[in-house]
């Protein structure tokens, strides 16, 4: 990170991490608020989707792609972030956010079902929400990968000098002159 004079200035790592965990406890608040909500949203509030689809299909999009398939994308996208945050935040593997992420959302669904009547309990969503939070896991993945790539660990100085030792100086990647 630069400071205003342009000289880079490290953030301590707890920093960090202290964001990610704040980030991780508002986005699970948050995703409570929605699904806990006790009465689902008026139906009258949708008629904005419907137009939105209505105009989309006009203009080439299936009309396979309804209200139920962008129900069903937003639960994917609901839980994207858990797959992100989860993992970065608790500093776990990432995989552990899938199961993490079925569970959280069967908690959910089984509340909606045992003490929100007026709300629709669902295995779809179940299933939707622990597909988003896999496709998050798998983003953070990529993101960790690309990174690692991109700046590979240093070896230590007893491992470069027993590789000097064992195999003569280092040299550049196609380097064939000594």
């Amino acid at each position: 990170m630069a400071d205003p004079t342009g000289a880079d200035v490290e953030v301590p790592e707890e920093s960090h991490q202290r964001v990610l965990r704040i980030t991780l406890l508002g986005y699970l608040a948050a995703v409570l608020l929605i699904t806990q909500w006790p009465d689902p949203p008026d139906p009258g509030t949708l008629s904005w989707l419907q137009r939105v689809l209505a105009q989309l299909h006009d203009s080439g999009l299936p009309g396979a792609v309804d209200l139920p398939v962008v129900e069903a994308l937003a639960n994917v996208a609901m839980f994207v972030p858990l797959g992100l945050l989860l993992p970065a935040a608790t500093r776990t593997r990432a995989w552990l956010a899938v199961p993490a992420g079925a569970g959280f959302a069967a908690l959910i669904e089984l509340s909606q079902l045992t003490f929100l009547p007026h709300r629709v309990a669902s295995v779809q969503d179940v299933v939707m929400n622990t597909l988003g939070a896999a496709l998050g896991a798998a983003v953070l993945l990529a993101i960790r990968a690309w990174r690692a790539a991109d700046h590979p660990p240093e070896r230590s100085s007893r491992a470069a000098t027993w590789s000097r030792q064992s195999h003569g100086p280092s040299r550049p990647p196609g380097d064939i002159t000594g």
